[in-house]
């Protein structure tokens, strides 16, 4: 009966441990994801930036009013603000893929650790189960005498 209450115990953890692993591969998944979609935003700043910085290049050096008052398109307070605004846009977005990065290497971490709890508790199920075997098995040998 002690064996069979073992056994059950180690199904039941080796079953929990699979689920965990699912679910770490889910979040690698995921994480994968948010970092894919960090890549891509920063893209979108870039194309963005270079946009902004053709634009106004283009106005600065065709328009000799812009030349008299700033040294270079950089200056330009439209310029300036355009660019602001694009930086602010994209750094919130990449704080929030930032942040959900951290909760799922925070999840990920927890479910690491509770895999190793489950490792630790099946393999002393495995022992138990082991030395129950044996037991029984030298139980009934007759000993010389």
């Amino acid at each position: 009966m002690a064996i069979a209450n073992l056994q059950e115990s180690l199904i039941s953890y080796t079953l929990r441990k699979s689920d965990l692993q699912y679910e770490i591969s889910k979040l690698w998944d995921m994480k994968n994801l948010y970092a894919m979609q960090s890549l891509d935003t920063n893209s979108l700043f870039s194309a963005g930036k270079n946009e902004l910085i053709k634009k106004y290049k283009k106005l600065y050096e065709n328009n000799p009013e812009y030349q008299a008052k700033y040294d270079s398109y950089r200056d330009m307070d439209d310029y300036i603000e355009e660019l602001n605004k694009l930086e602010a846009h994209f750094q919130e977005q990449l704080e929030e893929l930032s942040n959900c990065e951290t909760e799922i290497d925070n999840s990920i971490t927890q479910k690491d650790a509770d895999m190793k709890e489950i490792e630790a508790y099946e393999e002393a199920m495995k022992a138990m189960l082991k030395s129950n075997i044996q037991g029984d098995f030298s139980f009934g040998v007759a000993t010389g005498g």
